[in-house]
């Protein structure tokens, strides 16, 4: 599962969802009128002291139409996220019940972001790219600026392409952490636009600033976002909602300066993300080791992904069917995890298998315990639990779920957990037997 860095252009309502929406600095091409200039200067000087990062040379700065920032992303998609990548990633999502086999995954991220194409720093033409709706420098383009300068001062200062955020259509990282890349610099641009705003509202008046701000948000369209399967938002907002609040806490630690140590030395995990002591105690990600099914699941089965999903995509899994409470709890002590998926075209059957690993053996038994819940809740709690007959010894539930009949089975021994979906006993038993658990 490829995450594509969406952070480039900006999403959602102010302090929650980024939003999309509206910038015009002037009525042609290329151009900015005076005050527009004047305004943007101040801007970035104000952010600059904010951030107590000085630009280490200058920024270009252009100004696009609705219809070529919308055939750059397209081109950029292209580029990036290949119709075959977007098929693979559905089967992937398909497995974990996030969305329907038949979704048009590459479509719905054109969509998203085309409706959601406020303003942009683009990494690659080092440039601030302000996108003209016809409304000036409005409030929200202003804010959008802020939130969008402070990326060109993190690229200046700490190099997208060294964190991996460089977009690059081979590049090997996993998923998860390329999320929590992503949350620290957009943790980080949105605490900065957050401290603007307050800056702006009270060099304002207190309200006038404000009431204009929020006067344009009530206009944003947000049709795509509200029509997105659940996980592709979740996505969405985790950077910049648990970005934040990781950044809120290294700067209560140690300000701007621990700050900018962090970018030395990333993040590796959402979980580092959702727990910063976690990250502060250099707590890494266990590598996870799974025998590959390979030739026992018979012809026309191919490998899709071998990847590590992460402490988000685990908790999201389990909140599709226990309260969000029960799930963070069961994914909390996550501590490495390896999961492999496997299509047949043909048929349009999965085979998943997904090992994890604890921080501590109490962790374990508390996913266990989430984990029968939420198998329990998947296939109704009427269904019978097939237990104790593999050579590995597991707890199996069969039945009709997420629009499909398959087998889900369980494995745990100690801190060594494993779960396997097929579309019958027989073959997760295959594959679970495999991996040698034993009892």
């Amino acid at each position: 599962m490829r995450l594509l860095y969406r952070g480039l252009v900006v999403m959602g309502v102010v302090g929650l969802v980024m939003a999309s929406a509206a910038t015009g600095a002037a009525q042609e091409e290329g151009g900015f009128d005076a005050e527009a200039l004047a305004a943007i200067e101040e801007a970035e000087a104000q952010v600059a002291e904010m951030r107590e990062l000085a630009p280490t040379g200058a920024i270009e700065r252009v100004f696009w139409t609705p219809d070529r920032v919308e055939a750059w992303l397209k081109e950029q998609l292209n580029l990036l996220y290949s119709p075959e990548d977007a098929h693979d990633d559905v089967i992937v999502y398909n497995a974990l019940d996030f969305m329907p086999l038949d979704t048009d995954l590459w479509q719905l991220q054109f969509d998203l972001l085309a409706e959601q194409a406020g303003g942009f720093y683009d990494p690659d033409r080092k440039a601030m790219v302000v996108v003209d709706m016809d409304r000036g420098f409005d409030a929200l383009a202003e804010i959008i600026y802020v939130h969008e300068f402070t990326h060109a001062l993190q690229d200046q200062h700490f190099d997208f392409d060294a964190l991996g955020l460089n977009q690059d259509p081979d590049s090997e990282l996993d998923a998860d952490l390329v999320l929590a890349r992503q949350a620290l610099i957009e943790g980080d641009a949105t605490q900065i636009m957050q401290d603007y705003m307050m800056w702006r509202i009270q060099a304002d008046g207190g309200t006038a600033f404000s009431l204009k701000l929020f006067g344009v948000l009530g206009e944003i369209e947000m049709t795509e976002f509200n029509h997105a399967p659940p996980i592709i938002n979740a996505e969405l907002l985790f950077p910049y909602l648990q970005g934040q609040q990781f950044v809120q806490d290294v700067l209560s630690r140690g300000g701007w300066v621990l700050l900018n140590a962090v970018y030395e030395r990333p993040p590796l995990s959402t979980e580092h993300i959702l727990h910063p002591q976690q990250y502060f105690d250099g707590d890494e990600p266990q590598i996870v080791d799974l025998v590959l099914p390979g030739d026992a699941l018979g012809e026309g089965w191919h490998l899709v992904d071998d990847a590590v999903l992460g402490e988000f995509y685990l908790r999201e899994y389990l909140a599709q069917y226990i309260p969000l409470s029960e799930a963070t709890t069961a994914a909390e002590g996550w501590g490495g995890d390896r999961l492999v998926v496997y299509h047949d075209e043909a048929t349009g059957e999965t085979v998943w298998l997904y090992r994890l690993a604890w921080d501590a053996l109490g962790d374990a038994r508390e996913f266990v315990d989430g984990f029968t819940a939420f198998a329990g809740l998947r296939y109704g709690n009427d269904v019978p639990v097939v237990a104790g007959e593999s050579e590995a010894g597991s707890t199996c539930w069969a039945g009709r779920a997420a629009g499909r009949a398959d087998v889900t089975c369980l494995y745990n021994v100690q801190d060594a957990t494993l779960i396997v979906q097929a579309p019958d006993l027989e073959t997760a038993r295959v594959v679970g037997d495999l991996q040698g658990l034993g009892r």
